[in-house]
C-alpha cells in the first residue's frame, strides 16, 4: 500500500500524453515495461489500474482478454475492475501480465514503436514502486541490528513477490534467492539497511517519523533499489541464465559489522561474485562512477574510557578528574597525528562524542570518547592505534586513574576487481551512456562491503544523486541529506543490466 501523496503523484500521470515524434525500439527479448497500480485501500479483492496503462495500450493498439475467455477487447478509458490474479494477453507486443497481490501489473513487449513521451512517463511509473519502497523505509529508519520494522517490511514484500528467502546468516539479515536450481553461476547483489542516530531536518512528507534516527547515508535507497531489482528479476527468472542472491545486510554504520557476521556464517560460499552501489551527492543524477582497485580507507571504530574518582569540586584534590584525562589524551593524540605522519599520508582521527560527568560541581568519575581512525594502509593504522593506546595509558597513569581502549569495528579497504569493473562499465554504457560514466576518487570513508569482496570478486560503484536545481546538495551523514529519486530507477536498471549480462555471458567474469 502507499500513502495518499504517492497515490496523488501517480494519479497526476493519468492524462494521455500529447503527440510527439516516435523512436523505434528494436526487437529485444525481455524488453520490459512495468506499471504499478496504486490504491489507498483495495475493495473486495479488486484493484483499479490507472490511465497510463490504458492510454499506452490504446496508442499501441494492444488488446486484452482474460485467460480462458474467447475474443479480445481493447482496454478502454473506462475503469474496469480486475481481480488480483487475473492474467491478460497483450496483442501487438507478445507477453504475459499478472497482478501480484493487489497493486502491481507488469507486462513484457518483445518489440514496439513507442512514443518517447509515453516511454518517459512509463519510466516514471516504473520508478513509483521503488520510490514507494524508499519513502517507506526513510520514514521508519532503524539502527544497527535493531531492525524489526525494516525486516518485516522486506518479508511482506518478498512474500508478495513469491521469492524464497532465509534469515540464517549473521544477525538481522535477509538473503533472497532467484533461480536456486541454477547452480552453474551465482551473482550476489548487496544492500545495507541501517540508518544513523541523528535527527532529520528535511521538511519533506517522507521525513523520519522516529525521533533521533535518520536515513542520512542512502541505505533506504540501496535497499529499495535492490528490492525492486529482485521483483523484476523474479518476474523474468526463466530468462536469467544464472542464480542471483540478494543480500540485505544490517549494521554497516555501527559495529560489529553486519557484513562480517554474514560472511563468517558462509553467505559468500556459493556466490561467485558480488556487486553493490552507494549513493553519491557529489555526482549529478544521471551519472555513474566506478574505478578499479582501492575505493576507500581502512576504518577503525573504538572507544577510549577514562576512569577517575569523584569528589566535590571544592575538594578537587581528593578526586581524579576523568574529563581532564580525556582532554589531555585528545590533545596529545591530535599532536601525534599531526607530527608522526607525513602530510602526504592520508590519516584522520575524529572524536564524534564525549560523555562524562553528571553536574557542574562534581569531578567526573568516568569519561568516554567515541572515536574513529581512517587510514590507507594497515601499517599506518596499526602504528596510530598502538600510539593512541599508549597515550591513553600514560595519561591515566600520570593522573592516578585507569584507562580502557575498546575496539568495536574494523572495516578493511574495499578493492574493486578489474573484471567486475568492466562489467559495471558495460552496464553503465547501456543504462546512462558512455558520456555519463566516470571514475570516482578514493575516499576516506569506511565500508564493510569489503568483507564480501575479500571472499569473492567484488564491484562497488557510485550512483549520482545530486541535483542542484532541487537543492539536493548535502553530503551523507548530514541532517539535511536527501537524494534525487530519479536516481533510483537508474540504480535498478544498472543491477538488471549486470544480472542479465551475467546470465548471457557468464564466462566473461
Amino acid at each position: 500500500m502507499v500513502g495518499s501523496s504517492a497515490a496523488k503523484e501517480l494519479d497526476a500521470s493519468k492524462k494521455t500524453p500529447t503527440d510527439s515524434h516516435t523512436e523505434s525500439i528494436p526487437h529485444q527479448t525481455g524488453y520490459s515495461l512495468s506499471v504499478v497500480a496504486f490504491c489507498e485501500r483495495p475493495r473486495a479483492n479488486t484493484v483499479r489500474p490507472y490511465g497510463i496503462l490504458k492510454s499506452l495500450a490504446l496508442r499501441e493498439r494492444w488488446q486484452a482478454k482474460p485467460d480462458g475467455e474467447g475474443g479480445t477487447y481493447p482496454l478502454s478509458p473506462a475503469t474496469r475492475e480486475l481481480s488480483p490474479r487475473e492474467s491478460l494477453w497483450f496483442h501487438g507486443g507478445r507477453g504475459m501480465s499478472n497482478f501480484h497481490g493487489n497493486i502491481r501489473l507488469t507486462f513484457f513487449a518483445q518489440s514496439a514503436i513507442i512514443e518517447k513521451k509515453i516511454l518517459m512517463k512509463e519510466g516514471k511509473i516504473m520508478e513509483s514502486n521503488v520510490v514507494r519502497i524508499r519513502r517507506q523505509l526513510h520514514m521508519y529508519p532503524e539502527i544497527g541490528f535493531d531492525l524489526p520494522l525494516t525486516l518485516q517490511f522486506l518479508r511482506d514484500e518478498m512474500d508478495a513477490i513469491g521469492v524464497d528467502y532465509t534469515e540464517q546468516y549473521g544477525k538481522s539479515s535477509i538473503v533472497a534467492t532467484v533461480n536456486p536450481e541454477k547452480t552453474n553461476f551465482t551473482l550476489g547483489i548487496r544492500a545495507d539497511m541501517d540508518a544513523l542516530p541523528m535527527e532529520e531536518k528535511n521538511d519533506v512528507p517522507y521525513r523520519s517519523r522516529i525521533k533521533g534516527q535518520m536515513h542520512a547515508c542512502g541505505h533506504d535507497a540501496h535497499t529499495a533499489i535492490a528490492l525492486e531489482t529482485l521483483r523484476r528479476v523474479y518476474e523474468e527468472r526463466d530468462a536469467i541464465g544464472c542464480r542471483v542472491k540478494f543480500l540485505f545486510q544490517p549494521s554497516e554504520e555501527a559495529g560489529p559489522s553486519g557484513a562480517m557476521l554474514m560472511a563468517e556464517d558462509g553467505v559468500m560460499d556459493d556466490i561467485d561474485c558480488i556487486v553493490a552501489l552507494h549513493c553519491d551527492t557529489t555526482i549529478p543524477v544521471g551519472k555513474v562512477a566506478v574505478t578499479e582497485g582501492a575505493q576507500n580507507a581502512i576504518s577503525d571504530g573504538f572507544t577510549l574510557v577514562f576512569h577517575g574518582k569523584s569528589s566535590h569540586a571544592g575538594n578537587q584534590e581528593k578526586g581524579i578528574d576523568a574529563i581532564m584525562m580525556a582532554v589531555k589524551a585528545y590533545t596529545q593524540i591530535e599532536f601525534m597525528i599531526a607530527k608522526d605522519f607525513s602530510a602526504k599520508v592520508p590519516m584522520i582521527f575524529n572524536v564524534g562524542a564525549i560523555h562524562g560527568g553528571v553536574t557542574n560541581n562534581i569531578l567526573a568519575e568516568s569519561c568516554t570518547m567515541f572515536c574513529t581512525l581512517r587510514s590507507h594502509t594497515e601499517e599506518t593504522a596499526a602504528y596510530a592505534l598502538d600510539k593512541i593506546r599508549r597515550i591513553g595509558e600514560s595519561v591515566a597513569e600520570l593522573e592516578g586513574g585507569r584507562f580502557e581502549m575498546i575496539p568495536n569495528k574494523h572495516y578493511p579497504i574495499v578493492y574493486n576487481d578489474a573484471g567486475m569493473v568492466q562489467r559495471i562499465r558495460r552496464a553503465a554504457c547501456v543504462v546512462v551512456g558512455a558520456d555519463n560514466l566516470g571514475e570516482n576518487k578514493r575516499s576516506m570513508g569506511g565500508e564493510d562491503f569489503s568483507y564480501f569482496a575479500m571472499k569473492k570478486p567484488g564491484g562497488y560503484f557510485r550512483l549520482g544523486v545530486r541535483n542542484e536545481e532541487k537543492g539536493i546538495v548535502n553530503g551523507v551523514h548530514h541532517d539535511n541529506f536527501d537524494l534525487d529519486e530519479a536516481a533510483l530507477e537508474i540504480g535498478v536498471r544498472m543491477f538488471l543490466r549486470i544480472i542479465r549480462d551475467a546470465g548471457d555471458a557468464i564466462s566473461r567474469f
